[in-house]
């Protein structure tokens, strides 16, 4: 699939069941309308207008080291899209934005129905709390995603968990060196990069094209230096 508006068709069904799967499970715990109401909310948000370039990235790079079996790689990659929903989801809490692909974004539609039903206490610090809640679900979906995952070799999902968790440490630092940048009143061409390595390169090219290589059970010196290369290229 080298099209990406292909993949895209191919990969969305696969996102859509997994959200689907996991708000029943949410709707054993809890039978508040609020709180379903946000979660569903958090499920359009993540299915809405998104482009998937990081499943893409790392299925291409599945499918360019022999990758043969489409339906369960793109099961797994699924636990990518959940988890840049999560990241975008507190990301729009620290911009401080207020749409997402033309669409409210959480806290900002949370607290814009607080209002509405004429809710009591601070509702703009109400409608963030619910938001990062809700990104913090995501991120537990992401990565059940991958640790209940039977579909490959034990060893292999052990690599890309590894690999997940790597990328998950290297985004939230970036961010949170993103967030320090803003207080500075110079900032250096070298912490920059930082940012932009970790924030960037490293969670929406190189990781992924790793991920894709470890789970075609194909990642070598080689390949590991060729996404890394070809990552910070980009």
């Amino acid at each position: 699939m080298k099209d990406l508006e292909i993949f895209k068709k191919k990969f969305d069904p696969y996102l859509k069941d997994y959200l689907n799967k996991k708000i029943l499970d949410i709707k054993k715990y809890t039978r508040n309308k609020s709180v379903i109401d946000y979660i569903n909310y958090a499920k359009k948000i993540t299915l809405i207008n998104g482009k998937r370039i990081r499943p893409y990235i790392a299925y291409l790079m599945y499918e360019s080291l022999g990758g043969k079996n489409m339906k369960n790689a793109l099961k797994l990659l699924v636990s990518l899209e959940i988890f840049h929903s999560f990241g975008l989801m507190h990301d729009d809490i620290i911009d401080k934005g207020t749409f997402r692909h033309g669409t409210l974004t959480t806290h900002i539609y949370i607290t814009n129905k607080l209002k509405k039903e004429k809710r009591q206490g601070d509702l703009i610090y109400i409608g963030n709390s619910q938001a990062i809640l809700l990104g913090d679900i995501l991120f537990s979906w992401a990565m059940e995603g991958l640790n209940t995952n039977t579909d490959f070799n034990p060893k292999i999902i052990s690599k890309v968990i590894k690999l997940f968790y790597q990328m998950a440490d290297e985004v939230i630092v970036g961010q949170m060196l993103d967030v320090d940048i803003t207080t500075r009143h110079k900032v250096s061409k070298e912490l920059i990069d930082e940012k932009i390595r970790l924030k960037t390169a490293g969670y929406s090219f190189i990781k992924p094209l790793q991920i894709g290589a470890s789970l075609a059970g194909g990642e070598t010196n080689e390949v590991e230096k060729f996404c890394k290369e070809f990552g910070l290229a980009m």
